[in-house]
């Protein structure tokens, strides 16, 4: 990599951190282009190269792989419900990281139906699912869920769920309690919909 390509990235890293920091404090709409530029310290441009708006920044906030779940979830020496516990753990403390505000404008964005469903994070959906395939997958492989376990099923009902407790956190303005709801949605339905398929 060039030293243009790191001063790139790095620029494009500090235009990210700033914006999210400053919707987390400020919230979506009282933030400007102009905002973010000048507590980052580049020109107005430099914002356009990396972004269209401020949209581009929540979505790009949203969009950062969860590869970072799954080396925590192979740090697990469990069973595959502890695992499928951890990762939605997992999943809902980096939302919870990125604060409320972010949240919420980031499920008003992909809920928009004006917008592209790739504009929307139809590219988060699918890396969550894959993500959580993955995690399934390895389960079976390991012998530790028979192989009739339908993988694709499960991921789908889980992260709709992990949306939904999203949502719902959001919709409170974070009066409800997300984790209650997600030990409720570990104890009541992962586990009976594991069961059936654990060896």
């Amino acid at each position: 990599m060039t030293n243009r390509q790191r001063a790139a990235m790095e620029t494009r890293r500090r235009l990210l951190e700033t914006g999210k920091r400053l919707i987390a404090q400020q919230g979506f709409c009282n933030v400007s282009i102009d905002d973010i530029v000048k507590a980052c310290g580049v020109a107005r441009g430099t914002f356009y190269t990396y972004f269209r708006n401020k949209e581009d920044i929540v979505q790009a906030i949203s969009c950062q792989p969860c590869g970072d779940i799954e080396a925590v979830i192979e740090e697990i020496d469990g069973t595959a419900e502890e695992k499928l516990c951890c990762y939605v753990r997992e999943f809902t403390a980096r939302i919870q990281r990125h604060g409320l505000k972010i949240t919420q404008q980031w499920v008003k964005n992909v809920i928009d139906p004006d917008v592209s469903l790739e504009e929307r994070g139809g590219r988060k959906l699918n890396d969550d699912l894959e993500c959580l395939g993955g995690i399934l997958r390895e389960e079976v492989r390991r012998g530790a869920l028979k192989d009739d376990t339908p993988v694709q099923a499960i991921s789908r009902l889980t992260i709709t769920q992990l949306y939904g407790i999203m949502t719902c956190w959001c919709m409170s303005d974070g009066a409800i309690d997300a984790d209650t709801l997600l030990e409720d949605y570990c104890e009541l339905q992962l586990k009976a919909m594991l069961s059936p398929y654990i060896r």
